[in-house]
């Protein structure tokens, strides 16, 4: 069977932090939304349809897709029960109202409720890649939709009601995908992006665009304000020939005489058909001046309201010279548009008018002034002539009938022209601000490439450090260890770095201490099999007797001792034994005791003579803190005779079939203090149906709920004895008396457990071992 490759620390971070996110109501509003995106952008298209059709399928397709969006926002929606409730009666509304308006705008107004006044959270769930991508395609449904066309009306009824269907689905539509925009920009994520182009977005929002829409608008202001007072200028200076012209002040030289010398004449021969059209007209009053349009000219039309039938007097023409005249008080290109819709439809098209030649050949509505010329050196994109500013006039169209029409004066300008006029060379105060201004300007500049330079060697010394973090990290993540950062800088990255590098460091310390301490849980697990195996591994047959024995080290290894010893003659050795200490060095010395005693208890001798030279050989060969507590017995199967002898351990219980309690405690000072002790020995028998139990103080030591260690008081000569809660040896002696007529092995697990009972699931604090020995009746 294969194994599945591990993933390595990196690639279960990613899958357990980044992609934490994507839940089943996540991945279920991910399909929905990409479906309304599809949909939605496709019913658009097929509303482009020509006739009704578009209409039909238009309105079809984007009914699902608006269901779609209604749903994926139902999946975190609080009170849903009240909103298919509302829904269901808006739908019935719409349905039943047909062709009519009244149940599109009830629909409508649903949508605003349920679309606009609440948090769209089921972005939330989404993953920063689909987040962007709902984004876009929010942004595109909203183009699409609001360039679709609108329901046109008819008398048939089923179109009248596919409109209303084809209006709910494009209004909910747009009105989703505006809402969607606006809380994914409120809410806006960009996870899916390295730090660079994250700096770079901030960077083009922050510093770049308000520069660039600053340029704009300043060109905008300049172009605009500034070329709109021109050409109202330019309409004053119109205006002021106007009154010229009805005050009579046209005799002698003049400005009026200037711009119209050559135009000057008699009436025009054209003048009794304007008669005509005015009298029809019926004005009340009649106008002194009026400006005409007839066949692509532009005439100055002066009438005598006082004589019958409003006499035309005298009519001037826009000609060159007129034109020359106002371009060079203007210092622009003058241009007259007689048609101005006409002109905007060619420009769009990507064509131009030609103006009308005047009767020597020139074009009468177009004129520079004679003063536009420069030298070679001047850059073209400086001589160029752009649009600088317009102003609409009030004129007739002469023709059957005088129809009312808005002409445009056109200004254009060259920027050399308007830099002169900004710097001019006979005003020196006016050339000292626009020498201060463009200080000014060039300092901000400076400052700009300056904050430019300096942000791109941040953002790279970001970048850069955040790179070789990344870096370091994904080598000690490989198990690298003596990965380190050489990072410069002197700020929180520093910082950050020399925290890594110290902790690498802590790292590879920590790895030599794990090795190390694996190293010795394996040896001690070696040396608990050691010891168990120097432990006996099954009870001792004894004829007449039962016989039960366990030992439970509180740690790995314990310091407690039992054994069993075949003698000879039929008779059997048992010891229970209980070195001071725990862990490894009790158990090192609980393996001496148990060499020492087989090695004894061959030679010939008592059982005082066999512990007294187990005593002289621990004392010689173990450190004078250490100690053991030792009890010591044979017995003879055939008589139950037993001779016993107490190093200093525990009195065993010796309960007798009668009910009883010896205590056997004959015997002399614990092992391994003092060479060349004595002991004594002490002679029982075990007679039918008596049991003898041995034990070590890990029993009657074991601690219950309430206990108050040394650890617990401020003080220890002060400590409370009664406030130890021990298992003790009247409760083990208790425990005994009710579970006499059990046998040995169940009286054994009988004491253990109620040890356990009693400490409630503590930690064992010392080392528990136990051995019972009874006569069968």
């Amino acid at each position: 069977m294969p194994i599945a490759p591990s993933r390595s620390p990196i690639e279960s971070l990613r899958n357990g932090v980044r992609l934490r996110l994507q839940s089943s109501e996540g991945a279920t509003g991910w399909w929905l939304l990409r479906a309304c995106v599809v949909l939605s952008l496709s019913a658009a298209v097929l509303a482009h349809l020509p006739g009704s059709m578009g209409i039909l399928l238009g309105g079809a397709v984007g009914v699902v897709a608006l269901l779609c969006a209604l749903r994926a926002v139902a999946l975190e929606i609080s009170l849903p029960r009240w909103w298919r409730i509302s829904f269901a009666a808006a739908t019935a509304g719409l349905v039943l109202s047909g062709s009519f308006e009244l149940g599109r705008v009830l629909f409508a107004t649903w949508l605003t409720l349920y679309l606009v006044f609440r948090r769209h959270r089921i972005h939330r769930r989404l993953r920063s890649r689909q987040r962007a991508a709902v984004f876009a395609g929010s942004l595109l449904g909203v183009v699409l939709w609001s360039l679709a066309p609108d329901p046109t009306g008819s008398g048939n009824w089923f179109v009248g009601f596919a409109g209303n269907i084809y209006w709910v689905a494009r209004f909910g539509l747009i009105l989703f995908w505006l809402m969607t925009a606006l809380w994914l920009v409120v809410r806006a994520r960009l996870h899916f992006l390295r730090l660079r182009p994250k700096i770079a977005v901030i960077s083009l929002l922050v510093a770049e665009i308000p520069i660039l829409l600053l340029l704009v608008f300043a060109a905008i202001a300049i172009f605009g304000f500034l070329g709109g007072s021109r050409a109202s200028q330019g309409r004053a200076v119109i205006d002021q020939w106007v009154e010229s012209v009805e005050s009579g002040e046209l005799a002698g030289p003049g400005p009026f005489a200037e711009a119209f010398g050559p135009e000057l004449g008699p009436r025009p021969d054209w003048g009794d058909s304007l008669e005509i059209c005015i009298a029809e007209a019926e004005w009340d009053p009649i106008p002194r001046t009026l400006l005409v349009v007839r066949e692509s000219e532009l005439w100055l039309a002066l009438l005598d309201p006082s004589s019958e039938g409003s006499r035309v007097e005298a009519g001037y023409r826009f000609g060159q010279t007129t034109l020359r005249r106002l371009a060079r008080m203007l210092r622009c290109e003058v241009r007259v548009v007689l048609e101005p819709e006409e002109e905007l439809d060619l420009r769009l098209r990507g064509q131009r008018s030609q103006p009308s030649p005047d009767r020597d050949g020139e074009s009468a509505l177009w004129a520079r002034p004679e003063s536009a010329t420069d030298s070679l050196s001047t850059p073209d994109l400086l001589r160029r002539w752009v649009p600088f500013g317009a102003v609409p006039m009030e004129a007739r169209v002469f023709g059957p009938e005088l129809e009312a029409r808005s002409v445009l004066l056109v200004l254009k300008a060259r920027p050399v022209d308007l830099l002169r006029e900004l710097v001019p060379r006979d005003n020196s105060i006016h050339g000292a601000i626009a020498v201060v201004l463009a200080i000014v300007g060039g300092v901000f500049l400076l400052m700009q490439m300056l904050a430019v330079l300096f942000g791109m060697r941040i953002v790279g010394g970001v970048t850069s450090a955040v790179g070789k973090l990344h870096r370091a990290t994904e080598a000690v993540a490989r198990g690298d260890l003596d990965a380190r950062i050489d990072l410069p800088n002197e700020d929180e990255f520093g910082d950050l770095a020399d925290s890594f590098n110290e902790m690498t460091r802590a790292l590879e310390v920590g790895q030599e201490q794990a090795l190390q301490r694996e190293v010795l849980e394996r040896e001690v697990l070696m040396a608990r099999r050691i010891q168990e195996r120097l432990l006996p591994s099954s009870m001792p047959r004894i004829p007449g007797f039962e016989v039960a024995a366990s030992s439970d080290p509180s740690q790995q290894v314990g310091g407690d001792y039992f054994d069993f010893l075949q003698l000879g003659d039929g008779r059997w050795g048992f010891a229970v034994g209980d070195v001071t200490g725990k862990g490894v060095p009790a158990a090192l010395l609980m393996s001496n005791v148990q060499a020492s005693l087989h090695g004894q208890a061959l030679h010939p001798g008592g059982v005082a003579a066999t512990v007294e030279r187990m005593n002289t050989l621990l004392a010689e060969s173990t450190d004078p803190h250490m100690f053991v507590t030792f009890f010591y017995g044979v017995l003879d199967p055939a008589t139950g005779e037993a001779v016993c002898t107490n190093a200093g351990h525990e009195p065993p219980i010796l309960l007798r079939a009668d009910g009883r309690v010896e205590r056997v405690r004959i015997g002399g000072l614990i092992l391994g203090m003092l060479p060349g002790q004595s002991y004594a020995e002490h002679s029982l028998t075990l007679e039918p149906g008596d049991l003898m139990v041995l034990y070590t103080d890990g029993v009657t030591e074991a601690t219950g709920p309430g206990h108050i260690g040394p650890e617990d008081q401020d003080d220890d000569d002060s400590l409370d004895e009664s406030a130890t809660n021990f298992f003790e040896e009247e409760r083990l002696l208790e425990v005994v008396r009710q579970s006499r007529g059990l046998g040995a092995e169940d009286l054994r697990q009988r004491i253990l457990r109620e040890v356990r009972a009693f400490t409630e699931g503590r930690p064992q604090s010392d080392d528990i071992t136990l051995l019972v020995l009874k006569r069968l009746g």
